[in-house]
């Protein structure tokens, strides 16, 4: 159980968690496009990431074929 100290402390920490979410909840409500845009740009990144993955795992087959 918590003491009467410990509790302002867990309140604050709530709040601390919460506020970009809540400032995020806010930007989507306003900007829609600007969230679109920032989603797509993600998607992007993902995609860029696994051809990335990929070539490195392709180059790396390679290298363990050659030295077979």
């Amino acid at each position: 159980m918590t003491s009467p100290t410990q509790t302002p402390a867990v309140l604050l920490r709530i709040i601390k968690f919460s506020w970009p979410l809540l400032a995020l909840l806010i930007l989507v409500e306003l900007f829609p496009a600007t969230m679109a845009i920032l989603a797509e740009q993600s998607v992007e990144r993902g995609m860029i990431a696994q051809a990335q993955s990929s070539a490195a795992e392709h180059y790396l087959s390679a290298l363990l074929d050659k030295t077979r």
